[in-house]
């Protein structure tokens, strides 16, 4: 797992954080909202928890008899999300001057032949197999639910306003969905978790140019990143590039 996170190229500080636990097969990307101070305690509030919680997870499992698993499931991933947002309400209501500060998130567990993934917000995970590119999330924007709902047409010149209005987020007045996803992995898949800093720059045949052709995952993260501060970098870049071999990178959070 490649990690690399920017603030761009416009933006003086970066609220996007991101976090891997090789260990428990672990990546977290958070990409913070409600003003600078605000943007970077909640991304980074967020992948605390949400690591905090799924180690409470797996050491209760391994407490279970006949339970050997240590390892995160959807149900773990979920509720360690929702309590993340949980902790978001609480540090707002102790601290006043971070009222309205939230995140998007996506977190995911790398299974041996598949991968467990939640998500909440427009932060994205791909998929690239045989040099395609498939965004496995769904953007929970404002967008979105017009055009599923019926009331925008695709191509309808409308839905750039709505792009980038969020119907779920961390932090919120309600309880956001937490959308869920499994998904088979094969031999030579990449995955790419980013913040939108990523795919606002890119199109998804740039991205997927941009990791095939990369030698591994750590020069992937480093050309994506670049390319997008080439392509005006008009938010924050965060992202986190997972090879089909796992190496054995040190824990870590990654937020500059």
């Amino acid at each position: 797992m490649a990690t690399r996170t920017d603030p761009g190229r416009v933006r003086p500080h970066n609220q996007d954080c991101v976090h891997t636990n090789p260990q428990q097969h672990l990546f977290v990307l958070a990409d913070g909202v409600g003003g600078h101070a605000g943007g970077e305690v909640a991304s980074r509030l967020a992948v605390d928890t949400i690591d905090r919680e799924l180690l409470r997870s797996t050491r209760r499992k391994r407490s279970w008899p006949y339970r050997t698993a240590a390892v995160p499931n959807l149900r773990s991933l979920t509720e360690a999300v929702l309590a993340a947002h949980r902790a978001l309400l609480d540090r707002a209501r102790v601290h006043p001057e971070l009222k309205g500060m939230g995140c998007t998130v996506v977190a995911g567990c790398l299974l041996e032949d598949q991968c467990l993934c939640v998500a909440v917000g427009d932060s994205r995970l791909y998929r690239l197999r045989e040099g395609r590119l498939e965004q496995i999330t769904e953007d929970q924007t404002l967008a979105r639910r017009l055009l599923s709902e019926g009331f925008l047409e695709p191509g309808d010149r409308r839905l750039a306003r709505y792009e980038h209005v969020l119907t779920a987020v961390l932090g919120g007045e309600t309880q956001p969905e937490v959308q869920q996803y499994r998904f088979p992995l094969q031999g030579d898949d990449l995955l790419l978790a980013c913040s939108d800093g990523l795919s606002d720059m890119l199109s998804a045949q740039q991205i997927a140019a941009i990791i095939g052709d990369a030698p591994n995952p750590d020069d992937a993260a480093r050309r994506l990143v670049e390319e997008a501060k080439l392509a005006g970098g008009r938010d924050n870049i965060s992202v986190i590039v997972i090879g089909p071999r796992q190496g054995a990178a040190a824990d870590g959070h990654a937020q500059t």
